[in-house]
């Protein structure tokens, strides 16, 4: 009895154990399979600033991120950034445009919601930031596409035709100044062949090109129409059986349609044809522009090319991004992963050359790879742009907080930057579907933001691209017209440094009014903020009836209004004392 008693204790005590060991495998180890460490991990890759890294100013009230530039290089381009960080660790996500040395020029706070695409294009002649916004509703991203032009006044919104509504997934301005635009329309659809249901539903993938000035449709493509459904390679496992979460539906009612295609990029030619991706079937497809049928098929089960590079140039999957590069190669971002269960999956960039010249003997040939030495693993999302001007080429690593400059010619790495703690990057807390360089030119319309903290004076200006030094002007009169009156004159001049520039106030100054005044290189006046108010200080000894200038004085109207101020200053501080 008392060996009994003791094994029924012993077994008691061991279950405990080993259900937590069982629990520990099954739910605990797959997660840290995860993290990324390696032992070249900087404090920012370990989280230490946090998952998304943010700055805060004073007299901006959003963030921006604070990047982690790994390598650097002159070759790299000089132009500005464009990218829209979202995901759980990001508060407020909008698109941004940021100088080469990440400080911010311009953030979207207007626009409420989910920003995707966010870059600049031109439309007759004249750039825009072009972007889409919405938000995750019935299993689908739906939303509207955007144009801000140089003063960031929004110029047009874009919607499709019909009864559907806009996907973020591309938006696309044509040489012609239409635009491509993808749509998500769930549809009865037959699912036997891939083990689903015969009256089931599918999420059709859809093109529609349209007329920006009067919104009409041109043309429109639907993959249901061209791709039988068992082409796909997204499978029924792991479905939502509700509209939980996006494109990840079991095709049992309208509301979790299955995605069997996943369009995300569209490109046109100068023949009218288009370029299609279809992420779930691993294809790139050319489209005819007149009909709609099918040209060939660039990877997939229906493949058309013969792989010069035994395979390299058709094997990559649930692809992002492809466009035309030239006549006869693309460039794509091979995500070769659709989560991150195996974490040996390296996503890359890819340039790949195509014969084209006989439709009975297409071939393909993989010309440059691209891939980081922290061995990316995209789950999702992602872009690849040729930066004709540099040489260079841009790979932005999607569901990976990262972008990634290369030599065009043979792919060696030159520019590396984080703007996400890298050893997390697998769980998606931080992301921006794609990432650009471009040149802009911003003239907002709003005058600039400055405040005075603790005798500082803190100024910035949303969006505007040619400041290069800040003025302070100082009067005693209570009056905002751009001429100030009364006793003034300038108290100095300083180079713009960074998105916000602190400039320190004397504290002689006394109670005053000042406000800032933004120059261009040629000394022209952009904008001037709002009068401020400096607030009165105690007065502690004769050294402060000096005023300190950190600039010039222009002309000697203003040299004898300073003394003159001086003067005034100083009578007033000894009587006083």
């Amino acid at each position: 009895m008392a060996f009994s008693l003791t094994s029924v204790w012993s077994l008691a005590l061991l279950l405990p154990i080993v259900l937590a060991v069982w629990l520990f495998v099954v739910l605990v180890t797959p997660q840290l399979a995860r993290f990324r460490f390696r032992g070249d991990l900087t404090w920012y890759d370990l989280g230490l600033y946090g998952f998304a890294p943010a700055r805060s100013y004073n007299s901006f009230e959003y963030e921006s991120p604070r990047f982690e530039f790994l390598q650097t290089d002159a070759r790299c381009s000089r132009d500005y950034l464009f990218l829209a960080p979202r995901g759980d660790s990001i508060p407020e996500p909008a698109g941004m445009i940021v100088d080469p040395e990440g400080e911010l020029v311009w953030r979207n706070f207007g626009l409420q919601g989910i920003t995707q695409d966010f870059r600049v294009q031109t439309y007759r002649g004249e750039n825009f930031l072009t972007f889409w916004v919405g938000e995750e509703r019935d299993g689908r991203k739906q939303g509207s596409w955007y144009m801000l032009d140089s003063s960031y006044t929004l110029r047009y919104a874009v919607i499709p035709g019909g009864n559907v509504t806009g996907d973020m997934h591309e938006f696309q301005l044509t040489p012609s100044d239409t635009a491509l635009i993808t749509i998500y329309h769930p549809i009865p659809g037959d699912l036997s062949g891939i083990g689903g249901p015969v009256d089931g539903w599918i999420l059709d993938g859809v093109f529609q090109e349209i007329d920006i000035e009067t919104g009409n449709v041109l043309f429109e493509w639907r993959a249901s129409e061209h791709i039988p459904v068992d082409r796909t390679f997204k499978t029924l496992q792991g479905c939502q059986r509700s509209e939980a979460s996006a494109f990840t539906g079991c095709g049992e009612d309208e509301s979790a349609a299955f995605d069997f295609y996943h369009i995300n990029s569209i490109d046109k030619d100068s023949r009218g044809n288009y370029l299609v991706s279809g992420r779930h079937t691993f294809t790139v497809s050319y489209v005819d522009g007149r009909t709609g049928a099918v040209l060939w098929n660039l990877g997939g089960k229906e493949n058309d090319f013969h792989d010069l590079s035994d395979g390299a140039a058709t094997d990559f999957s649930w692809q992002h991004h492809a466009r035309w590069y030239g006549d006869s190669a693309v460039t794509l971002f091979d995500n070769s992963a659709d989560d991150n269960s195996d974490p040996s999956v390296e996503s890359r960039a890819l340039v790949i050359d195509l014969g084209l010249q006989k439709n009975d003997h297409l071939s393909a040939k993989l010309r440059t790879v691209f891939h980081n030495p922290q061995r990316m693993e995209a789950a999702s999302q992602g872009s690849v742009q040729i930066l004709s001007d540099s040489g260079t080429v841009l790979v932005g690593w999607g569901h990976s907080a990262a972008f990634t400059e290369f030599a065009a010619a043979d792919g060696r790495l030159l520019c590396d930057a984080h703007f996400g703690a890298s050893a997390y990057f697998t769980f998606g807390r931080v992301s921006s579907y794609r990432v650009f360089k471009g040149k802009w030119t911003g003239h907002p319309r709003e005058p600039p933001n400055a405040v005075i903290l603790d005798r500082i004076l803190y100024v910035s200006w949303n969006g505007a691209t040619e400041v290069t030094q800040w003025q302070v002007e100082v009067t005693n009169a209570d009056d905002d017209n751009d001429s100030l009156p009364g006793e003034s004159f300038i108290l100095s001049q300083v180079y713009k440094d960074g998105f916000e520039t602190e400039i320190p106030l004397p504290d002689s100054l006394g109670r005053s009014l000042v406000r800032v005044v933004a120059l261009n290189a040629a000394g022209d006046v952009l904008g001037r903020s709002e009068l401020l108010e400096v607030p009165a200080e105690a007065v502690r000894g004769p050294e402060k009836r000096i005023i300190l200038l950190t600039g010039g004085i222009s002309s000697s109207t203003q040299l004898v209004s300073l003394l003159s101020h001086h003067l005034l200053i100083s009578t007033v501080m000894t009587t006083t004392s």
